[in-house]
């Protein structure tokens, strides 16, 4: 959620100017290559409404952020309620025109035209390095042991393994959830929701079928590997149901068809991390810190690390850089996850430190899931049970940086509450930035 007072707090306002131009940017530059390549995409403008999520503290921030994010956005109105086909939401800010498209569909479009123009698209390898160094030209290596020389680097991706420590503690990695139900085509509003909470939730819909829509509704976030009720992994997933029939009661309940989470990542000063990396600032460059706002930052972060790479003067290059030294009022963000990275090494001493426990016993190990143990050889494993086959045994130990991961019992996934890592049960890596899987162990 993008609030712009919030921005305006930590940055000033021409920052905070800066990103909102940014995001309008770049969804009028979605907008447009899908009209020049004839991407069919779904792309449409919609309004967005943020509400207050309740009728106090949330009143004041919606009031805060109408007049602000008019003299940096603008358009912007404070109305009485928004369209949400019943629920009266009580005073919300009008954010106009925004945009809503199908990413994949939009995605294959720009692959398609970047092939055309002579692009080349390789998969199947893991970079573990772009160094640029002392030379003027940059070499990347993979895990396989390639080595691609090349002008210039561009590191997209939710947080490189090789980033500096610098960048490193500039964003902390978020488990986020999201649900879809079916609700009657027409009874919602095709406008985009958000609240004000802490963490906030959104609502949004997309076409089902010709009898319906499917209601899409997210949030409960919270930093991997500390769930807000480790005894309850479908914490979340319970509150979006609940947050979803309060707000929007023609949904469905049994038609409930969809439940499932991600990993963002959030710059602990709320701006992303787009420009120069600054350790091989010449020609390397990255955009991370997408915040779950990764569709108009990658278009953004294409039109600025473009100009960089042209040498072309951008104004939002000063508010993006990835070299930037956080804000005072950041401190406090940059304290809480220093604790949280802290205790996830700490927890390969006392992993209670986490929220889990560490079990002593197999038997203790419900079918279908895993938990932490110590082996023969006093060294920390993981251990899924599957509900039928052999017990599946790796290191428990993240080999980006050595923190204990944790059992994440939703995903049925390893991650690494430092730095956002996952594994499957059997150790195979999901999720940068460990660029390597998880050795097998034994007890």
């Amino acid at each position: 959620m993008t609030v712009f007072f919030a921005i305006g707090q930590l940055h000033g306002k021409e920052a905070a100017k800066i990103v909102a131009d940014s995001h309008k940017a770049a969804v009028d530059m979605v907008e447009q290559i899908s009209k020049d390549e004839k991407i069919e995409c779904d792309f449409n403008r919609v309004d967005g409404y943020l509400i207050p999520h309740d009728k106090k503290e949330g009143v004041d921030i919606v009031k805060k952020e109408a007049k602000y994010a008019d003299d940096v956005f603008g358009g912007v109105e404070l109305v009485e309620k928004a369209p949400m086909g019943g629920y009266f939401t009580g005073p919300c800010v009008l954010f106009p025109r925004q945009g809503q498209f199908h990413p994949l569909k939009y995605l294959v479009g720009v692959v398609k035209a970047f092939e055309k123009m002579g692009g080349q698209i390789y998969t199947g390898d893991i970079v573990t390095d772009a160094l640029a160094g002392s030379s003027s030209q940059p070499l990347v290596k993979t895990d396989k042991g390639g080595k691609i020389k090349c002008k210039d680097v561009v590191i997209a991706t939710c947080h490189p393994s090789f980033a500096g420590l610098p960048t490193l503690l500039k964003e902390e990695p978020y488990r986020t959830y999201l649900i879809a139900g079916k609700v009657p085509k027409g009874s919602v509003p095709n406008v985009l929701i958000w609240n004000t909470a802490d963490p906030y939730t959104y609502a949004r819909i997309t076409p089902c079928d010709d009898k319906y829509d499917y209601l899409l509704v997210g949030g409960e976030d919270h930093a991997v590997g500390h769930m807000t009720d480790p005894k309850d992994p479908k914490k979340p997933i319970k509150q979006l149901e609940e947050w979803a029939k309060a707000h929007y009661p023609m949904m469905i309940n049994e038609d409930l068809e969809f439940k499932w989470s991600g990993e963002v990542w959030e710059p602990i000063d709320m701006v992303g991390i787009i420009g120069r990396d600054p350790k091989s600032p010449k020609h390397v460059f990255m955009i991370s810190g997408d915040s779950g706002t990764g569709l108009t930052h990658s278009t953004l972060g294409a039109k600025l690390v473009t100009d960089l790479v042209m040498a072309r003067p951008n104004p939002w290059e000063k508010v993006y850089n990835p070299g930037r030294v956080p804000p005072l009022g950041a401190l406090k963000e940059f304290v809480r996850y220093g604790i949280h990275t802290s205790e996830a090494f700490a927890a390969r001493v006392a992993p209670k430190v986490v929220g889990q426990e560490e079990v002593k016993d197999i038997d203790q190990i419900p079918l279908g899931s895993g938990a932490i143990m110590t082996n023969k050889a006093g060294k920390k494993v993981a251990v899924y049970r599957p509900k039928s086959g052999p017990v599946q045994i790796s290191t428990a130990v993240c080999p980006h940086m050595g923190a204990l991961l944790t059992w994440n019992d939703f995903e049925k996934s390893w991650d690494c509450p430092a730095h956002g890592s996952r594994f499957s049960t059997s150790g195979d890596l999901l999720n940068g930035p460990s660029t390597k899987p998880l050795p097998k162990a034994d007890l």
